[in-house]
């Protein structure tokens, strides 16, 4: 039993610290939505990194991840701490809804004449068409999520998509 309630707790205080490390990012969000923050990037390169450092920890988890970019580079006005924030949350939930048992995580790079854009995308299920625009509601998890997300990594880039000209959707 004791056991048991060690487990319990860890699971816990795992979770707790994912909602608190996630309602920090959705404050750091609100207060960098200034300029002053943002530069000049060339993205390719720390995408790149983002995707490796994501291999590396998703291996040993049967999760095979491609980093993939098409178009010629071109340099992007953007806030790199929330973008890159919100490159991780996609990542995330690829692996933690998408491949849960392992399975193929790509995030990919396109460069068009004017946008530039970010995708990840996985091997699960999908997610339902009746829930697209739901999943970017704060605090919104699917019915049968047993994940221990706490609903909040889709509505951070959908914020951090917004503050940078874009958008955020899930495509099928």
């Amino acid at each position: 039993e004791l056991r048991s309630r060690v487990a319990d707790l860890a699971e816990t205080a795992r979770r707790t610290g994912r909602m608190t490390q996630q309602l920090l990012s959705m404050e750091k969000a609100r207060g960098r939505e200034g300029a002053d923050k943002w530069a000049m990037l060339d993205l390719r390169r720390p995408l790149e990194e983002i995707a490796c450092r994501f291999a590396e920890r998703e291996m040993r988890h049967g999760v095979s991840v491609s980093f993939v970019t098409t178009g010629p580079a071109q340099p992007v006005m953007a806030d790199p701490v929330m973008l890159y924030e919100a490159v991780e949350n996609l990542l995330d939930n690829a692996r933690r809804y998408g491949c849960p048992e392992g399975g193929e995580v790509e995030l990919s790079l396109s460069f068009n004449q004017d946008q530039v854009a970010i995708r990840v995308t996985d091997s699960g299920p999908g997610i339902p068409a009746d829930v697209h625009e739901r999943v970017f509601d704060r605090f919104f998890r699917l019915s049968n999520d047993a994940s221990g997300g706490c609903g909040l990594g889709l509505s951070i880039v959908r914020k951090v998509a917004e503050a940078h000209g874009g958008t955020a959707r899930v495509v099928d």
